[in-house]
């Protein structure tokens, strides 16, 4: 940023000097003797041995035009610095802005909604880049050169100057007063109107099926296209906006030149209507720098005031994000032999009253575990908490007498297999979603969750085998079928722990006792596997089943005596 600036400065101070250089062609023009009365010009005049003043001026002419040509090859590169310095920026911002959201607990994740998450990541680092610290970059080059121009006014013309600051001056205010209250509310409109738009798009998309059979396309088209529309006319009504100061200086440029010739005629303080010229012509070239710059400014100072939002965006969520200890060497967790859940309490923030009250569960290494329960009667919650998503607010877990804390967590996880209700599929392969983030895939380890959660068969069936497209969110597998993903995702990480969280209670009987077959292949392995379920068919290789009641556990079951319960 500190080599951006020097070289901004040395660009701007170019960019006035080449402005000086018109002078002396602008005196020869008007005044051809200069050449010889002037110290400067007559010394390059004798010292290149010039012998016209006619060629001496083309000379002059073309050595102008050579330093303007490398004057903005240098500004050329200095743009193309600001760019790299904006992209890797850009690159900063998203990655800390994905580092803040995915490094949110469970419950304040759960609490913001996905398509403020998808904007705030995506669209708004951009939208920072693009309208405030490419504008900021422009707005401090446009100062520089408009200060060094007015130096050079000063200096060099203070009648000029005088006539600058009268038309350009209060034009500059007036604009920018005028306009910037509305580019503001037009940001923060935009800023609002984009997350509705990807919201009811999500809805459109994610519920194709319920709302064709709905017969709802025309609502939900509506609600994604008055969003749009919303967002759209924003923006064209923001950039329209910006069209006004470049048309305005148009009209303050020619106000200045009468003011000029108001000036001549009024105060008769010019000796020659060369001198007239000279003023109107150095009034003409400097207005055709300066009054860009101005533009800029005034632009840059608009697109900062319409996308100021996204700096309060950056800063959304900021006190809750807490960033995640990694270590390069995490601190072991071994399973060798129980895991025990020690007087285990847990509510809400938002609640006055424990959904989880003194769960005492003690599980060996190899046990199958089963939980029952109605809604709401904390299976889950206790589950979402031996998987580290949440923490209890008293007691503990622990594993062979060590407590799961925020160092171990990671090591934790490495044990652990799970198994939900909606399995997340991604859009790729049968290989893809088992390997699930692995580049190089281990073919061994592969073939053997495939064999264990018996999917080859599936895979023997399909034209490319493990490398199948399974379509987005899994569309060409059956619920069923998905489900055995899920299970061989979880046996290739070679999970010792495995988590059933109503794995099968979507399907129907016939893909639910296929499913289920998958999992009762895993009785007979060292696992430890927890099983959540509604269907009581799913538990019969469990070794205890547990039944809880509004967060607590009512009863502890043998299978057949839970049979005998429910016959």
């Amino acid at each position: 940023m500190v080599l951006l600036a020097v070289l901004i400065l040395i660009s701007a101070v170019s960019d006035v000097l080449s402005l000086g250089l018109i002078l002396p062609i602008i005196s020869i023009a008007t005044q051809p003797s200069i050449v010889q009365e002037n110290s400067y010009l007559s010394w390059c005049y004798n010292y290149f041995h010039f012998t016209s003043v006619q060629n001496f001026t083309l000379a002059l002419v073309v050595a102008v035009l050579i330093f303007y040509i490398l004057k903005n090859i240098f500004a050329l590169l200095v743009n193309w610095i600001a760019t790299k310095f904006t992209i890797d920026v850009a690159v900063h911002i998203t990655r800390n802005q994905f580092n803040k959201y995915y490094e949110l607990n469970y419950l304040d994740f759960s609490n913001v909604n996905s398509a403020i998450i998808l904007n705030h990541v995506f669209n708004n680092p951009t939208s920072y880049i693009i309208w405030i610290i490419n504008p900021l970059i422009l707005l401090f080059s446009e100062l520089l050169i408009v200060l060094f121009i007015v130096i050079f006014m000063i200096v060099n013309n203070p009648i000029l100057f005088a006539c600058i600051i009268c038309t350009v001056g209060p034009a500059t205010f007036l604009i920018y007063q005028s306009l910037k209250n509305v580019n503001t509310q037009i940001g923060q409109g935009m800023d609002l109107a984009f997350p509705k738009a990807v919201a009811a798009l999500n809805h459109a998309v994610l519920g194709y099926t319920d709302v064709k059979l709905a017969g709802k396309e025309n609502v939900f088209r509506k609600h994604y296209l008055d969003a749009v529309q919303r967002y759209h006319t924003l923006n064209m009504k923001g950039t329209f906006l910006n069209l006004i100061p470049m048309r305005a200086y148009e009209i303050v440029a020619m106000l200045g030149i009468v003011v000029i010739f108001f000036f001549i005629s009024m105060k008769n303080e010019l000796s020659s209507n060369a001198d007239a010229l000279k003023l109107v012509v150095l009034f003409a070239v400097s207005a055709s720098r300066i009054m860009p710059s101005l533009n800029r400014i005034v632009s840059s100072m608009m697109y900062i005031r319409k996308t100021q939002v996204a700096i309060t965006n950056l800063n959304f969520m900021k006190e809750k994000h807490q960033t995640e200890q990694v270590f390069n060497n995490p601190p072991a967790m071994k399973f060798d032999d129980s895991i025990s859940f020690n007087n285990l309490c847990f509510k809400f923030p938002e609640q006055e009253n424990y959904l989880l009250k003194n769960i005492n569960i003690k599980v060996k290494k190899g046990e199958k575990i089963g939980f029952i329960g109605s809604s709401g009667s904390g299976k889950t919650t206790l589950m979402n908490i031996f998987l580290r998503f949440i923490n209890e607010n008293s007691g503990s877990i622990t594993i062979d007498g060590q407590a799961l804390n925020h160092d171990n967590i990671r090591s934790w996880r490495k044990l652990l297999g799970y198994v939900k209700q909606d399995i997340f599929i991604l859009d790729g392969s049968i290989k893809d979603n088992v390997a699930f983030g692995e580049d190089v895939v281990d073919e061994k380890k592969l073939q053997k969750a495939l064999q264990q959660s018996s999917l080859q068969p599936l895979v023997d069936s399909m034209p490319n085998g493990a490398d199948t497209p399974v379509g987005e969110k899994g569309s060409k597998l059956s619920g069923g079928q998905r489900q055995r993903v899920g299970i061989a995702r979880a046996l290739y990480r070679d999970a010792e722990i495995l988590v059933f969280d109503e794995a099968t209670s979507a399907l129907d009987n016939t893909t639910e006792a296929e499913v289920t077959e998958a999992i009762d292949k895993l009785s007979d392995t060292n696992k430890t596997i927890f099983i959540i379920a509604h269907r009581v068919t799913t538990l019969k290789n469990c070794d205890r089943i547990y039944e809880l009641d509004k967060g607590e556990i009512k009863n502890t079951f043998t299978y057949q005596q839970l049979i005998a319960k429910v016959m």
